[in-house]
């Protein structure tokens, strides 16, 4: 009957994909079953108790097994199967396979420092450029309220029929200073 339950459990896990909780859950419903069978056939023989700790060595003792099987299949794949050979370059090294020249790495290093300076006058220019744009929305908006200001005016004209403002503010003007003159010589007779 155990020997049964066993060749079961060993075909279901042949049979299955290999995932490591899958096997461990196979091994617990191995060991559950195993242990439900000899508590039914030797719960006379044996107390019950030990036959829940003999399982229970049985589990720890497969599952130390199983890591140290799958640490040999680990070490095993990464040293045969997933090697790159040495003779094989990849084609993001590529770029490694001829060493440079000291005048080559030199020549690199100041080209990255010029780089460097240009990017940070870029960054110079491009914050002026956006210092000045603000400037100009300012100004943009100043105009906008102006042209309203000048279309508030066209619409008063209209409306009051005086269309010639300039000739209308001079006669405005010496009107107010002739009032002034007039006032400042009764303020000095009395």
């Amino acid at each position: 009957m155990v020997l049964k339950i066993l060749t079961k459990w060993m075909v279901k896990m042949l049979l299955t994909p290999l995932k490591i909780s899958k096997i461990k859950n196979m091994k617990l419903s191995f060991l559950d079953s195993l242990q439900g069978l000899l508590l039914m056939e030797y719960s006379c023989v044996m107390p019950e108790d030990r036959i829940k700790t003999g399982s229970e060595v049985i589990l720890q003792t497969m599952l130390n097994n199983t890591d140290k099987a799958f640490d040999r299949l680990e070490s095993y794949l990464s040293t045969n199967v997933l090697r790159i050979p040495e003779h094989v370059l990849l084609p993001e090294d590529a770029i490694h396979e001829t060493p440079h020249t000291i005048d080559e790495m030199q020549k690199l290093e100041t080209d990255i420092q010029e780089l460097k300076q240009r990017l940070q006058k870029a960054k110079k220019v491009n914050a002026c450029l956006q210092k000045e744009l603000k400037e100009q929305d300012v100004v943009k908006m100043e105009l906008e309220k102006f042209i309203s200001q000048l279309k508030m005016l066209k619409n008063l004209s209209r409306e009051t029929g005086v269309f010639n403002w300039k000739e209308n503010l001079v006669y405005s003007t010496g009107k107010a200073a002739v009032l002034v003159d007039s006032i400042k010589t009764l303020a000095g007779k009395s």
